[in-house]
């Protein structure tokens, strides 16, 4: 229920690759990637590594599933989808909406109401309510601009400036060069495994 451009290159290392070589300040040597190729040629073709959404075959009730967590291991609710960190908290209930416009309450409430476990009123006096109260907000940017080095005009500064999109920057979501290699490839190798099959160089 996401819009994609609420969500997008949270993986495609292309994408981060040239952020971080635009603002960056250092290499991410260690920064746990896959590269277009990776993806694939190697784990979706060679090794056949599937991507299973799991959530999408159980019969799953959210708020079962809190009243389960909270009676077996003591869980405490933090306020919202993705408030278990301070950042992101910070980035998704005050970074998102103040800057972009972005409320993901709108597709999380959205995915309730489809699954017939919300009704559209309920939803609707749930974004009556701001994604972060003024205090909590206060003490996020604090923290915020504090770990990242930033001066409260820089914050400000990074905070009005008109926002850029993920379509601004390199990606191989957008790239047509990577695709169409990668169609070629697999072409390739897939009319090479037939001809294998039939020559009896292959075991079918």
């Amino acid at each position: 229920m996401v819009p994609s451009a609420w969500s997008n290159g949270h993986s495609d290392w292309k994408y981060i690759w040239s952020i971080n070589r635009e603002f960056g300040t250092r290499r991410l040597k260690t920064y746990p990637h896959y590269t277009y190729w990776k993806l694939k040629i190697e784990y979706a073709y060679l090794r056949g590594i599937r991507d299973i959404q799991i959530l999408n075959y159980i019969d799953y009730d959210k708020h079962l599933a809190i009243e389960e967590m909270e009676k077996r291991i003591g869980w405490r609710n933090y306020g919202g989808k993705h408030y278990e960190s301070i950042y992101t908290r910070f980035y998704q209930g005050y970074l998102l909406p103040i800057k972009f416009g972005y409320d993901k309450r709108r597709s999380h409430l959205s995915c309730l109401i489809n699954s017939g476990h919300l009704t559209r009123d309920q939803a609707l006096a749930e974004l009556q309510r701001p994604p972060l109260d003024e205090e909590q907000a206060k003490e996020d940017c604090a923290f915020v601009q504090k770990k990242l080095g930033l001066s409260e005009e820089e914050f400000q500064t990074i905070l009005h400036t008109p926002p850029r999109r993920f379509q601004d920057y390199p990606s191989y979501d957008k790239s047509q060069r990577e695709d169409l290699l990668w169609r070629l490839a697999l072409k390739a190798m897939m009319t090479a495994r037939s001809i294998g099959r039939a020559t009896g160089l292959l075991a079918t």
